[in-house]
């Protein structure tokens, strides 16, 4: 399911309720949202990555980014139990 898809099915006056209407778009919605909070994650682990690699370990920067780091996997993880 896709915004495209929910724009056939109004085109075609297949939704019957709001009900079965709010149903694919909050469907469409939770997909997005998921699909993004993975690519957000991706850019992250790459930005850290490239910190430690193109970086000494004994740069301020990579100090730096192993407090953020261990900060935002932190916060993930509060986010994934629901807290």
């Amino acid at each position: 399911m896709d915004l495209g898809t929910v724009k056939i099915k109004m085109d075609r006056r297949e939704y019957t309720t709001p009900a079965e209407f709010a149903s694919d778009i909050r469907y469409v919605v939770e997909k997005e949202a998921a699909t993004l909070q993975s690519s957000r994650d991706c850019i992250c682990r790459l930005i850290f990555n490239n910190c430690y690699t193109y970086n000494p370990e004994t740069h301020d920067v990579v100090a730096m980014a192993k407090k953020l780091q261990a900060v935002r996997n932190t916060k993930s993880i509060v986010r994934t139990r629901g807290e």
